[in-house]
């Protein structure tokens, strides 16, 4: 056991002075958060760009239409489609063309889009909505229905209140919200787990390679060397999740000092025009206090039961995955016959995230049941259920079966780990990595 805790020192000590792991620490939430915010403003910036329309509009009934469509620079032209086509060919015309026929409210057809570049689907999509508006809006005059009243009706919006009648179904709460728990749990388990899972494999790979591990098995068994790699890695991921979220809270506090008068605002604006904001507000004295209110959603949509389970499911997960990715690791030489062996061992945990969405439409269905108990699946299906709240038994027999395969899993991946690190030039197959199973010692 000293041995071990010696490599888990060594191990953590030496990544965790890295410059890597401390600029991926420091730099990794500014990054995501500058990819969430790029990729809006990039969107809105490809939004914002105006496009050149020539409009010919033989039914006289769009002009205005178009006109209104800030997206677009509407010039009106009078041609038929030869003349537009020609003026492309021959005139050198760059302006996007719609043609509308003259008899397109009685036959709803026709509308053509030319183009010398093409306009993206964002424009197509524009004029196929200013033209079944327009027509929408025709037809419904002709038939002598107010377009007022006919928009109150299409605007009719029923709202569902789900009241679970078991006191286990009422700690649930709001069913939209449980879902985004569960997706955002489930795939930052499944982030999680690749991540430190793949700096034990390039650790392993790293010291086979150098022939490091030469010297150090020398001093230590190869299974003390994997549990060593694997619990040292563990605690790595700990200290950067646990400074991420210190982080995390830390700027929320400062954005919130700093934009606490906007916020106020906006809210004051938002329940002015919404009486139903207002009543939920006066009626619920909790939602005037932000940390209380923070607190009871933490309390209504298992926030807190999530957390827990969040760290037994990656504690699990990432040492059942680690053990194998080390024994992978030690069993290939090089990148290439690393991706082969690889591939089969991550197969389980894309299934998870494949049929993630399926088991948050219907968390108590027989498929996510079965797969949230699975080993190999429960860390990622079992995240996406828990929020729904699932029945104790299927929580803790999924819980004991993830912990006795990893329990096997570190016996079979110490055997093959044993042999494969100080194995050279052979590529080992899969057959040969079960003939090594069966050595004794």
């Amino acid at each position: 056991m000293n041995k071990i805790n010696l490599i888990i020192g060594r191990e953590y000590m030496t990544k965790i002075k890295s410059r890597t792991f401390i600029l991926l620490t420091i730099l990794g939430p500014i990054l995501y958060l500058l990819l969430i915010f790029g990729s809006v403003f990039i969107a809105k910036l490809a939004n914002k760009g105006d496009v050149d329309l020539v409009l010919v509009d033989k039914s006289g009934l769009f002009a205005d239409d178009f006109k209104k469509e800030s997206k677009f620079i509407t010039q009106i032209q009078n041609l038929d489609p030869e003349e537009i086509e020609r003026a492309y060919m021959e005139e050198g015309w760059e302006s996007t063309t719609v043609y509308i026929p003259a008899n397109i409210a009685e036959t709803k057809k026709g509308v053509e889009i030319y183009y010398k570049e093409n306009p993206g689907m964002s424009v197509v999509d524009k004029v196929k909505n200013i033209v079944n508006n327009k027509l929408r809006d025709v037809a419904m005059l002709n038939e002598g229905i107010d377009k007022a009243v006919a928009q109150s009706i299409q605007s009719i919006d029923v709202e569902v209140e789900t009241k679970p009648i078991s006191e286990e179904g009422a700690k649930q709460g709001n069913v939209k919200i449980a879902a985004g728990l569960a997706f955002g749990s489930a795939f930052l388990l499944y982030f999680f787990i690749f991540i430190y899972g793949s700096m034990v494999l390039r650790g392993v790979q790293e010291e086979k390679t150098s022939r490091i591990s030469e010297v150090i098995i020398s001093s230590v068994k190869p299974f003390e060397l994997m549990m060593g790699k694997i619990i040292g890695n563990a605690l790595l991921g700990f200290t950067q999740f646990a400074f991420w979220i210190i982080l995390a809270t830390a700027g929320s506090m400062v954005v919130g000092a700093i934009f606490a008068d906007s916020t106020q605002g906006m809210l004051q604006e938002m329940t002015q025009n919404n009486p139903q904001m207002q009543a939920g507000m006066a009626s619920n004295p909790m939602a005037q206090d932000s940390i209380s209110a923070l607190m009871q959603a933490g309390a209504d949509f298992n926030v807190f039961e999530t957390i827990f389970y969040f760290i037994i499911f990656f504690l699990g997960g990432y040492l059942l995955y680690s053990s194998l990715f080390a024994a992978v690791a030690a069993a290939v030489d090089g990148q290439q016959d690393l991706q082969q062996f690889m591939l089969p061992i991550s197969l389980p945990l894309i299934l998870g995230i494949i049929v993630m969405p399926s088991v948050i439409e219907n968390p108590n269905n027989p498929l996510a049941v079965f797969f949230s108990i699975f080993p190999l699946t429960s860390p990622i299906v079992m995240m996406a259920r828990i929020p729904f709240e699932v029945v104790w038994w299927q929580k803790l027999l999924s819980v004991v079966l993830l912990i006795a395969t990893f329990i096997g899993s570190v016996y079979v991946s110490g055997k093959i780990y044993r042999v494969g690190l100080l194995s050279y030039g052979a590529k080992p197959s899969w057959k040969q990595m079960f003939k090594w199973l069966t050595y004794k010692g």
